[in-house]
């Protein structure tokens, strides 16, 4: 009965779906998106709306956004392999105008991440955000129809992040 869902996110991909299986939240996911609600995945939520991931085993996800989640996997500046990115980073958001969505105007804005996979969507106009984690640049939100995702935590970057929220609540 909600008009809204939100699928928060922290953990792993492959547990995660068998857990939304389990508790058929799939059911309710795929009755929302039937119905046009908005539907916001957080994170790891964002990830599972994607059709699979290569986290642990190659996992199925929700599918209502074509493409898959793959594992950073890039060197820093010492060139070190790292594949984990935690802390505060930009979004930019001025060259995905066209598809307008809860960041839109946030550009250049900081946003906490905490995450080692990244999505790769089949349709780049969805991407709504990117940022980067040492040079490799990875999309930090998307927006397909009434569908959004967020790879930073809106509830743990400060007022901004609170903001977006709030926007989301009142939309």
């Amino acid at each position: 009965n909600s008009k809204s869902i939100i699928i928060p996110g922290v953990g792993a991909f492959p547990e995660a779906m068998k857990r939304i299986k389990e508790k058929k939240l799939d059911n309710a996911i795929y009755d929302c998106n039937q119905k046009g609600k908005i539907i916001v995945g957080i994170c790891l939520g964002m990830q599972l709306l994607f059709s699979e991931s290569n986290e642990i085993k190659k996992t199925k996800g929700l599918n209502l956004i074509e493409g898959e989640v793959e594992k950073f996997s890039t060197k820093n500046v010492s060139n070190a392999k790292v594949s984990f990115n935690v802390g505060w980073n930009k979004i930019n958001t001025k060259k995905f105008k066209k598809n307008i969505s809860y960041v839109s105007n946030l550009d250049r804005t900081d946003m906490y991440f905490i995450h080692s996979y990244f999505v790769k969507p089949e349709i780049q106009e969805i991407r709504t955000s990117t940022s980067f984690f040492y040079k490799k640049e990875f999309i930090s939100s998307v927006k397909k129809n009434h569908i959004q995702g967020f790879q930073f935590h809106p509830e743990k970057s400060g007022e901004s992040g609170l903001k977006l929220l709030e926007f989301f609540l009142k939309n």
